[in-house]
C-alpha cells in the first residue's frame, strides 16, 4: 500500500510476541490464489459454468506448486471446486515451473493436497454501502483417497452437511476500498462497500503497483494489480 512514512503494520505491538497478532503475515498473491482462484474461475453468478482443467500456481505453508483444479456452478450464488489436485499443465498465471528463485511453482505430482471448496455469495452485493454482503469459503480436505470424487458429488448441500465437523470456513466481508488512501490526500472516500471488495497481497509488481485479490457478485479472482495508493483491506494469514 502507499506508505510514504515507511510505517510497518507488523511493527505495532499487537503483532509482537505474546500478543494476539503474533505469527501472522500479509499473504502473497499465490496464497490468495489458493483462496479465491487466479483468473476468476470461482464463478457463482450469471449462469452455468464448468472449468474442468485449470492449473494454478498456489502457495501455502511454505509450499509452492502448480495444482490442478475443477470449478463448476449453476450460477445460483454457489460455486463448487476440487482444488490442489495433481497438475495437468502449466499455471494460468505463467509462473515458471522450473529454475531457481522465489516464484517457481513445479507441477504437483500427486493428489495428497486435494480439497473440496464451496464458495457462497451472502447478502445483496448491491451498491448501497451495506454491511451484510459477504463471500463465504468452505473447505474440506480429501487427500489422495478422495481425489477421485466426482465434482457432482460435492455440488450439493447434503454432502457438505455430512462433513460439517471437517469443514474449515472463512468469511470475507465486502469492504470496498478507500480512494485515495488517507496518506495521499485528506481522509479519502469509502467506495463500493457492500458491492465488491479487494484485499491487498504482499506481492509488488513494481514501485507503483501491487497484486490484489477481489470478488463481487459474479466471481472471485487474484489476478489484478492496482496502484498502491488505493486503500484496500488486508486479510492476514497465519505463519504456520
Amino acid at each position: 500500500t502507499y506508505n510514504p512514512a515507511g510505517k510497518n503494520l507488523f511493527s505495532d505491538s499487537f503483532f509482537s510476541p505474546g500478543n494476539p497478532g503474533h505469527g501472522y503475515h500479509l499473504p502473497s498473491r499465490w496464497e490468495l490464489t489458493g483462496i479465491f482462484s487466479y483468473s476468476g474461475q470461482a464463478v457463482y453468478g450469471g449462469g452455468f459454468v464448468n472449468h474442468p482443467d485449470i492449473n494454478e500456481a498456489c502457495e501455502f505453508g511454505g509450499i509452492k506448486k502448480t495444482f490442478g483444479a475443477h470449478y463448476t456452478s449453476m450460477g445460483n450464488g454457489v460455486c463448487y471446486a476440487l482444488r490442489f489436485k495433481k497438475a495437468t499443465g502449466n499455471p494460468n498465471d505463467v509462473s515458471p515451473i522450473s529454475g531457481s528463485g522465489l516464484d517457481v511453482f513445479p507441477q504437483a505430482a500427486d493428489n495428497r493436497a486435494c480439497c473440496a471448496y464451496r464458495y457462497t455469495r451472502i447478502g445483496p452485493f448491491t451498491f448501497n454501502n451495506n454491511l451484510t454482503s459477504q463471500l463465504k469459503v468452505d473447505c474440506v480436505y480429501l487427500g489422495e483417497s478422495g481425489a477421485s470424487t466426482p465434482i457432482d458429488n460435492i455440488s450439493n448441500n447434503a454432502w457438505w452437511a455430512a462433513r460439517a465437523s471437517e469443514t474449515v470456513t472463512r468469511i470475507f466481508p465486502v469492504g470496498g476500498y478507500i480512494y485515495p488512501a488517507a496518506a495521499v490526500s485528506g481522509s479519502g472516500t469509502l467506495d463500493r462497500r457492500g458491492s465488491d471488495s479487494y484485499y491487498w497481497s504482499g506481492t509488488e509488481l513494481d514501485s507503483s503497483f501491487a497484486w490484489n485479490a477481489g470478488f463481487y457478485s459474479h466471481h472471485a479472482y487474484a489476478s489484478y494489480c492496482y496502484f498502491k495508493y488505493y486503500g484496500f483491506p488486508v486479510r492476514l494469514f497465519a505463519d504456520e
